[in-house]
């Protein structure tokens, strides 16, 4: 049985059941997939409210990361909240974050999730480095809607990640300025500067 996709909240019911019960929807390329689950669940949204209410009883700026596996969108939104929410920070200030807090985090077999990250082969398709990987995940975390929203989950905690580029330089802060999830809509780059090389800040150190 198939379903056609118009939108991501028209199926968040359907990404909720287990993979065996879940339906194909076609993705905007007209592909059947069977789709993944992008949002929190009411139960985890409440969860992170409560955890809220614990750390700022008086109702202070908290934020509370919502990715919770521990793969690289839960990683680079450590690593803004770490530097700074809502301040700006340039690529190689926030990949260098990333690196620190990924070195001290192993899988289950005890390889260090950040070598792990950033001697993966690249694939065909992209020829993407780890930096250019890096590039691509802020992107990414700032889909909130069609196939895979991956920023869902941020707008869900009234959060965007926000992208600008200045002379050159890419630039990047976590968002928390708003009071609700309607209101969150990110910064973005061009459509043309989009998953580009930033021209004065990659660096080859590592």
């Amino acid at each position: 049985m198939m379903e056609e996709k118009k939108s991501y909240e028209s199926i968040k019911d359907i990404s909720e059941k287990p993979m065996s019960e879940r339906i194909e929807v076609r993705d905007k390329k007209g592909k059947l997939k069977i789709p993944r689950r992008h949002h929190l669940t009411q139960e985890e949204l409440e969860k992170i409210n409560e955890q809220k209410k614990t750390l700022s009883p008086i109702g202070g700026d908290v934020f509370i990361n919502p990715y919770v596996r521990k793969g690289i969108c839960r990683f680079t939104v450590d690593a803004l909240h770490e530097l700074g929410l809502n301040e700006w920070h340039n690529f190689i200030i926030v990949r260098d974050k990333i690196k620190e807090i990924m070195t001290n985090v192993k899988d289950i077999q005890g390889n260090i999730l950040w070598e792990k990250f950033e001697n993966k082969k690249p694939r065909v398709n992209t020829g993407k480095d780890y930096n250019g990987r890096l590039l691509s995940t802020f992107t990414t975390l700032q889909r909130l809607n069609h196939d895979n929203p991956y920023g869902y989950k941020l707008s869900q905690v009234c959060a965007c990640i926000d992208i600008r580029a200045d002379n050159g330089t890419f630039q990047y802060r976590l968002n928390t300025k708003f009071n609700s999830r309607e209101e969150v809509f990110p910064i973005t780059l061009p459509k043309g500067k989009r998953g580009r090389k930033p021209k004065n800040q990659i660096s080859d150190t590592k």
